[in-house]
Formats: structure tokens, C-alpha cells, sequence
């Protein structure tokens, strides 16, 4: 905004000359023009790793290794300023002219005058909520994008965003035997492993496709802990029969950020007449646990097999 006032000077002799615009002692009253300094807009980005259950907007400040950025975006979806979120979350725009706007969060860098880009985040991230203000609440939209209004007077110093990282499974299967001479007992151990320092969260399936030529030895021993010198975690997890093409294992238990769950149990190969290679393959379900990648989450091992 623009104030305007009068203000008196009086010009002592220091520097004066005789072409000198003003003579000792005199006084003259100027126009002055104060440009008041407009409204900022700060907030901050927060890895908020308890999904707002406390219904807060908050948790570690996080710039995701300076991929962040926020663009001020007007009424008509341009772009009317962008800053790089710094390495503790926060942001700041100076400057601002009184208006409704949307704050957008985004791995891309607007540019002033263009339209607004694509919202999205770095990959194994998702957003958990926005929020005006430093109390209880969210927008009830976790898309990145925060409206809010810039009066003529008055700061906005809570503009908050929370991310989430989100979880990565991935599946190693192991035989103990992988050449069988006819019929041969061996043990399967199915290693689900947590890849992105996060805690899983949901029930998470692992199947196995069903084939006559090897079957499950007994049953699944949900008591058993120890197995040919493997630990496993098999009071956690259950086997689903109930499916005529695959075996289906499954835990409602959270594996901890960057841990894992060992699986095994006794099984038996019998090739009949036949010989050759066959894989036993295992897949973790998509989604399962919130698993955000489907790149690595099947494994397979190879059996030999002849009669004997």
C-alpha cells in the first residue's frame, strides 16, 4: 500500500555552494511517498509419519533432500511466485498483494506468468493433509494444495503441509534343496523384507502359486519359530487354503522401518517320472502393508529335478 505525507527540511550550511540549490537556514516542505512493505506468506513442509491420527499438521520438518518446491498460484491457475522449500521444511513468500490464492506442493518449479504445474511428490511419498494455522485440524483434501485469502494488513505464518514416506516390501523366496532326485523333503523360507525406512502398515499377503509336482508338508506351523537354523515369525502370520491356484500367507503385524519377517515351512517335491527345471515363485500382494512399488515385489527359485 501507498501512504502519502508531508515532511520539513531544514538544509544547514555543510557542502552548500554558491550555485547550491537552497540557501543556509532554509526551510522547504517536500511531498514523500512511503511504500508500505505488502504481506508474507510462510509455512511449513512436514513429514508427519502418524498420518494426522493426532490430527495435527506437524512432525519433522523435510525438504526430501531439496526436491520441494511451492508455487503461489491466483485465481486464473498461474503461477504468481515459487520458492524452494529448505532443508527444514520451511518456506516463505515476501510481497504479497492482497488476493485469494492456492499454495501448491510439488516436486516442480513453477515459472511466474505460467500456468500451474503437475502436483506430485518425489516417488514413496504421499500426501497426508494441509492446514491454515498451527491447531487441530486439516482441509479434509491431502492434495498438496492449500487455499488461503492475503488481507491488506497481516502476515500468514502457519500455511503447513504434511508428506508421508510410504512403505517398500519386497520378497526373497529361499529352498533349502534345489536339486531333487525324486521325491525330496525340503524347507521354503519366504523373507519379506521393509526397504524404505518406514513402518508398514495393513495386512500384507504374500501367495504362491499351487503345482502338483511340490506341496506344503503337514500343515503350516504357526507355533514354530526355529527351523534349520532360521528365525522366523511364523506365530505372526496365517495360511489361506481357501484359493485352488495359490497358496496365500498373510499378517496383519507391522514390519518395522527397514526390518523383516522370515516365513518357513517343511515341504515336499515329488517330479513323478518327469525331469527338468521348474521355479517356485512367491509375490508379495500390491498394496499390501501400503506398499507404494510393484518393481520388486516377486522372487523365484529354481528347481532341478529328475527321477531317480
Amino acid at each position: 500500500a501507498e501512504m502519502v505525507t508531508y515532511a520539513r527540511f531544514r538544509f544547514g550550511p555543510k557542502n552548500l555552494t554558491p550555485t547550491g540549490g537552497s540557501t543556509f537556514g532554509e526551510v522547504e516542505d517536500y511531498l514523500v511517498r512511503i511504500m508500505e512493505a505488502l504481506p508474507s506468506v510462510a509455512g511449513t513442509v512436514f513429514l508427519d509419519d502418524d498420518l494426522l491420527l493426532d490430527e495435527l499438521v506437524d512432525g519433522t520438518g523435510t525438504s526430501v533432500n531439496g526436491r520441494l518446491f511451492v508455487n503461489l498460484i491466483n485465481q486464473g491457475m498461474s503461477v504468481v511466485a515459487t520458492a524452494a522449500v529448505s532443508s527444514d521444511g520451511t518456506f516463505l513468500f515476501t510481497n504479497v498483494r492482497e488476493g485469494d490464492y492456492r499454495i501448491q506442493l510439488t516436486i516442480n518449479q513453477g515459472v511466474e506468468g505460467d500456468g500451474m504445474p503437475a502436483t506430485k511428490l518425489p516417488s514413496g511419498h504421499r500426501y497426508a493433509g494441509e492446514f491454515l494455522g498451527d491447531g487441530m485440524g486439516s482441509d479434509g483434501s491431502p492434495d498438496g494444495l492449500l487455499q488461503l485469502s492475503v488481507a491488506a494488513a497481516g502476515d500468514i505464518t502457519q500455511a503447513r503441509f504434511g508428506i508421508v514416506r510410504l512403505p517398500d516390501l519386497t520378497v526373497n523366496l529361499t529352498a533349502s534343496i534345489n536339486v531333487m532326485g525324486g521325491a525330496t523333503p525340503f524347507c521354503i523360507y519366504l523373507k519379506i523384507s521393509e526397504l524404505n525406512m518406514v513402518n508398514t502398515a495393513g495386512t500384507i499377503r504374500v501367495i504362491m502359486p499351487r503345482d502338483s509336482r511340490w506341496t506344503i508338508d503337514g500343515d503350516f506351523d504357526t507355533s514354530l519359530t526355529l527351523l534349520e537354523n532360521f528365525t522366523l515369525n511364523n506365530p505372526d502370520w496365517s495360511l489361506d487354503l481357501s484359493n485352488d491356484n495359490y497358496y496365500i500367507f498373510s499378517t496383519d503385524a507391522s514390519i518395522s522401518a527397514g526390518e523383516f519377517h522370515m516365513v518357513g515351512f517343511r515341504a515336499m517335491y515329488n517330479p513323478g517320472h518327469a525331469k527338468g527345471v521348474y521355479s517356485i515363485t512367491s509375490q508379495i500382494v500390491p498394496g499390501s502393508g501400503g506398499d507404494f512399488s510393484g518393481s520388486n515385489n516377486s522372487d523365484s527359485e529354481k528347481i532341478d529335478y529328475f527321477n531317480k
